[in-house]
């Protein structure tokens, strides 16, 4: 009712507005390989219909415009980044001892957002690891591979899991731990990333997001997927920080938050768009 029957009115003259059609990821080959059954019989009739010639797309960052181009070439397509929550809480810091860290997981628990690669990754590790689970099980199969997999982990590893949580009670949450982790397959944004940073956390990420280079800005990691490896050395780095390194790691990803919600040309794109 909301992407297929108004671009078929549209298709049959039904509807005389413009219509701006934004893929918020769905086009990342990651999105793309689950239930592709269903997904690429649709976008070969939309090219066949020509829809991409009815529509302006928004892409919320250059690497989903390029898969755009790919599927719908010669597509009007205005780039704009998401427009994310732009109320940030004054910087506080959390206590931090060396040899342990509290982590943060959250996410919908489905093969896409990755829980079981922190669990694989983390069995293999000696540093003491508490990690708290937000989400809703949205996959019944993954989350009991899940389970299972965080009854085998050592001791010095402790999983909490607290289901869903309301969006209010995020950045809250954040703030009583030292590190967000998701190894996510494919954000066009992460939305819970950059609350991340807006609440004053560092992140461990893949690199299938637009938050990239983040290391060298002291606000977290952003690494290949293929190298579970990296991951557990990077989260070795940060369960050895004291706490004048988490300190600066913490008020390094709240002014990168505080310096992108300032930035005067973040809403210039939309008026493009909707123009």
């Amino acid at each position: 009712y909301f992407l297929i029957y108004p671009l078929f009115l549209k298709f049959r003259h039904k509807i005389n507005a413009a219509i701006v059609l934004c893929p918020r990821g769905t086009l990342y080959k990651s999105a793309l390989s689950i239930s592709w059954y269903k997904k690429k019989p649709l976008l070969l009739l939309y090219k066949k219909m020509n829809i991409h010639r009815l529509v302006k797309f928004h892409a919320t960052n250059e690497r989903e415009k390029l898969a755009i181009e790919h599927f719908f070439p010669g597509s009007e397509i205005v780039v704009a980044n998401n427009l994310p929550n732009i109320n940030q809480p004054a910087f506080i810091s959390l206590q931090k001892e060396r040899g342990q860290i509290d982590c943060i997981f959250i996410a919908r628990i489905v093969p896409i957002k990755n829980l079981l690669f922190i669990l694989n990754f983390l069995e293999n590790m000696s540093e003491k690891v508490n990690l708290t689970v937000v989400g809703p099980e949205e996959n019944a199969l993954y989350w009991n591979e899940c389970k299972n997999k965080m009854n085998t982990l050592p001791d010095n590893i402790t999983i909490r899991n607290i289901g869903a949580k309301n969006n209010k009670e995020l950045i809250d949450l954040m703030r009583q731990h030292h590190l967000l982790i998701l190894p996510t397959r494919g954000e066009n944004f992460g939305h819970v990333i950059f609350e991340s940073f807006l609440a004053g956390r560092p992140v461990l990420i893949s690199d299938q997001t637009p938050w990239l280079n983040l290391s060298k800005l002291h606000v977290g990691w952003d690494l290949p997927l293929h190298s579970p490896a990296a991951f557990a050395a990077a989260l070795k780095d940060a369960v050895n920080w004291n706490q004048q390194e988490f300190n600066e790691f913490a008020r390094s990803a709240w002014l990168y938050a505080r310096d992108f919600i300032n930035d005067p040309l973040l809403i210039k794109p939309y008026h493009q768009l909707f123009s």
